[in-house]
């Protein structure tokens, strides 16, 4: 979705630096957050004891590690759909400065 809207509002001589700056930003939040969050979330709020890992999967913690991962999932997912919502009234005004940068330019 992201590079469509980046190929028309954004300016030709700034489209790679804006689409490598999504990129990056997506996979390293991604990497790193999502690691530490899930790890972090099963801990100190689902209740997994790393004292049981060492005795193979427990119950508990397989439970703990499934509601911190939907946890991680549900919630930017919540998050990206209520930004991506605002594009349909953002979208169209975006669109049009654009054009009228290109016809200008």
């Amino acid at each position: 979705v992201n590079w469509p809207i980046f190929t028309e509002i954004v300016p030709a001589e700034g489209r790679s630096a804006v689409v490598a700056w999504d990129t990056a930003l997506e996979g390293v939040s991604g990497a790193v957050l999502g690691n530490v969050m899930v790890a972090g979330l099963a801990e100190w709020r689902f209740g997994y004891r790393l004292s049981d890992a060492a005795n193979m999967a427990t119950a508990g913690n397989a439970r703990a590690l499934g509601e911190a991962l939907a946890c991680t999932t549900l919630a930017p997912f919540i998050i990206c759909f209520v930004i991506y919502s605002a594009l349909h009234w953002s979208y169209p005004h975006d669109a049009q400065i654009a054009a009228g940068r290109s016809k200008h330019a």
